[in-house]
């Protein structure tokens, strides 16, 4: 006699339900990799976003210090070298090449998607160093 239920061979259902419930799986495993992205994408450039906020800061200091901003920054402070070292992780380049103004530009390799640079300028708009900058001050990123 043969059986109809062979344990070599499930029944079409079971194959089924293993299916969905595999599909299932992938799908929302998926979508935890694309929300994990998304949330390192936002803190990297929230972190971009503090480090220019903090040079704001920092030359405004200067500024009033020493009546201009400071024309370059690095680990110690002198006559024209701003004492500021950013956070691991985020590269800065400086600008002063503008009298009268300043700009600076921040970038991350923990950035997966666009956009992946963000600026500030203070000064005259010639100062700005990407048209995204409409306003001295704001940070803004493309």
């Amino acid at each position: 006699m043969h059986s109809a239920m062979s344990p070599a061979s499930p029944p079409w259902r079971f194959r089924l339900i293993a299916l969905t419930v595999l599909s299932l799986v992938v799908v929302v495993a998926v979508l935890v990799r694309a929300a994990a992205a998304r949330t390192r994408d936002t803190t990297a450039r929230a972190q971009l976003l503090g480090e220019l906020r903090r040079l704001d800061d920092q030359q405004a200091a200067w500024d009033a210090r020493h009546g201009t901003f400071a024309r370059q920054f690095g680990a110690t402070e002198n006559d024209t070298t701003l004492a500021f070292t950013p956070t691991p992780g985020v590269e800065l380049r400086f600008e002063a090449s503008v009298p009268g103004g300043w700009s600076a530009i921040a970038t991350s390799d923990r950035l997966l998607a666009a956009p992946r640079r963000c600026g500030i300028y203070r000064g005259p708009p010639a100062a700005a160093p990407h048209r995204a900058l409409s306003a001295p001050g704001a940070v803004v990123c493309w």
